[in-house]
């Protein structure tokens, strides 16, 4: 019994050895350079590492033509920003936006245009460096 558990092992081993063998292999299945990619995702993650980053923001929607964080009569959104630089612009839908940013640079707001938000849509805002041209994920605020 035990020979023939060994020997259904030795089988198994092979199959798994020669069904390995690179040359059956198509381009699609072969496993990428690992040098390579690795050097390719620790560049991107540098690039991404020096890119603002909106960790938190608020509010995140309203109604079509009403108000919202009201303050000095004006509708304002806040972001919890990391890489924040005084060089980053807010960009609503392709159109820069005064942003105030608090001096530790962790924190900006910005007034959004009540025409801004007197449609319903979803609409999308970033942030841009503009010394470096990085910019950050979008985020959006919906307009119901």
């Amino acid at each position: 019994m035990n020979r023939i558990i060994y020997n259904i092992l030795i089988l198994f081993l092979g199959f798994v050895f020669f069904s390995c063998n690179d040359k059956d292999k198509t381009e699609e299945n072969l496993i990428p350079d690992l040098d390579r990619n690795q050097t390719e995702r620790k560049l991107d993650n540098s690039v991404d590492s020096l890119a603002p980053r909106i960790l938190k923001y608020d509010p995140k929607t309203t109604f079509a033509g009403q108000d919202f964080n009201v303050h000095d009569g004006k509708s304002v959104i806040w972001m919890e920003v990391k890489n924040l630089k005084k060089s980053v612009i807010v960009v609503w839908e392709g159109r820069q936006l005064p942003a105030d940013k608090n001096p530790e640079l962790t924190l900006l707001s910005f007034v959004v245009p009540k025409e801004l938000y007197s449609e319903p849509g979803s609409y999308e805002i970033y942030l841009l460096d503009t010394e470096t041209g990085l910019k950050s994920k979008n985020v959006y605020f919906t307009v119901q």
